[in-house]
């Protein structure tokens, strides 16, 4: 038992919420299967087989490193807030619809003033030419099951709530992150 906390502890500190943001982009940007499971899942499921993340089109945009990484945005009443993973993608016949994604590791805090202002500020930053002018959106918390569990009423301000143990399937550090959380 001493043996399995003292694993826990070490995955704890070795797994940080950038590594997993890293972990799942990469993923979501070079492989088909989980970009699938993604779109098939959410209010976008009729596309999934011929949407295209535009990941190219927003690092020219952005001029950043990382084109899905904290997306900032000051919102009308003056408040700013930032996206923790942000990718849009293109249907055919050029509809573009985006992911607004929070990612909160098994020791993460969530206001409810935070998760509502995910959509606050996913509707304000569509159709504009920073945020490539998307249409849609879904707004998204990736968190251990436990996290999403202790904070139903924040991840409710979510339009899907994904859990590290189903994001594992595609991106395996996530599956070491949810047995962390344990």
């Amino acid at each position: 038992m001493a043996g399995s906390f003292s694993l826990c502890r070490e995955l704890r500190m070795r797994i940080s919420e950038v590594e997993l943001d890293h972990a799942f982009a990469d993923t979501l940007e070079t492989d088909q299967v989980f970009q699938h499971w993604l779109l098939a899942g959410s209010r976008f499921g009729r596309f999934a087989d011929t949407a295209r993340l535009l990941h190219e089109e927003q690092s020219r945009v952005r001029k950043a490193k990382h084109w899905w990484k904290h997306w900032w945005i000051k919102l009308n009443d003056g408040t700013e807030s930032e996206t923790d993973l942000f990718a849009v993608f293109e249907a055919p016949g050029g509809l573009r619809f985006a992911f607004h994604i929070e990612n909160k590791p098994f020791d993460g805090k969530l206001t409810f003033d935070q998760a509502a202002a995910y959509r606050r500020r996913a509707i304000q930053c569509a159709r504009t030419p920073k945020w490539l002018h998307y249409h849609d959106l879904e707004t998204v918390l990736i968190a251990p099951r436990g996290f999403i569990d202790r904070y139903q009423d924040c991840s409710a301000q979510f339009d899907r709530a994904l859990s590290y143990d189903e994001i594992s399937a595609f991106v395996p550090l996530f599956g070491a992150a949810s047995f962390a959380a344990a």
